[in-house]
C-alpha cells in the first residue's frame, strides 16, 4: 500500500542486497519516527522512506548502513502533477555552485525533468567527475521528485549520504 504525501528520503540498495537494505531502512525509519515506514518502489533496490526528515537526519548520521548504497534526506519533495517541471529545475539550478556537481537519477515519469534541465542549462546532465563540497541531488520515482542540496557524507562502508542543507540547520548535534 502506498503511503500518503511526500517521503522524507529516498534510498538505493547495493545490488543483490535489496532485502537486507530494506530491513536496514525500515529500522532507520522506525527509529527516527515511531510511525515511519519504507515503501518498495517498482524499481529494483529503490525505496521511499516515510518519516520526518529532521528526525531521519539525526538517526542517519549515527547509523552504519552496510547494504544501502545511497541515502538522500530532504524536506524538498515535489509531485510532478502538482508543480510545473520548470519550477523544480529553477529551484535546484539556482542553488548550484558548479554545474558538474549535479546527480540526477530519474525513473519513470520523472525522466522528463532531464529534458527541461538540458534546455535550461544549455548542457547535458553529467555525473560529477570530481569530489564536490556541495552536491545537488535530484532523485525521482515516477511522479515523486526529491531534491537535496548539501554536503556529501558517509552512512556506512559503501553508503553515500546527502542531507539537504536546510535540514542541517535544524539538526542538533
Amino acid at each position: 500500500m502506498a503511503a500518503e504525501g511526500c517521503p522524507g528520503g529516498i534510498a538505493t540498495a547495493k545490488p543483490g542486497r535489496e532485502g537486507w537494505a530494506y530491513e536496514e531502512l525500515w529500522d532507520l525509519a522506525v527509529e527516527a519516527d515511531g510511525s515511519g515506514t519504507v515503501e518498495r518502489t517498482r524499481y529494483r533496490g529503490v525505496y521511499l522512506l516515510y518519516a520526518s526528515p529532521v528526525k531521519l537526519v539525526s538517526v542517519a548520521r549515527s547509523d552504519n548502513l552496510a547494504f544501502v548504497r545511497k541515502l538522500i534526506i530532504s524536506s524538498k519533495c515535489y509531485k510532478i502533477k502538482q508543480l510545473n517541471k520548470s519550477d523544480i529545475v529553477n529551484y535546484f539550478s539556482n542553488r548550484m555552485d558548479e554545474p558538474g556537481c549535479v546527480d540526477l537519477r530519474l525513473r519513470g515519469k520523472s525522466k522528463d525533468l532531464i529534458v527541461e534541465y538540458n534546455k535550461r542549462m544549455g548542457a547535458e546532465v553529467r555525473k560529477a567527475r570530481k569530489p564536490c563540497n556541495r552536491m545537488v541531488v535530484v532523485e525521482g520515482v515516477d511522479d515523486i521528485i526529491i531534491v537535496a542540496v548539501g554536503k556529501v557524507a558517509s552512512c556506512g562502508p559503501y553508503c553515500t549520504l546527502v542531507i539537504d542543507e536546510d535540514l542541517e540547520r535544524h539538526y542538533i548535534r
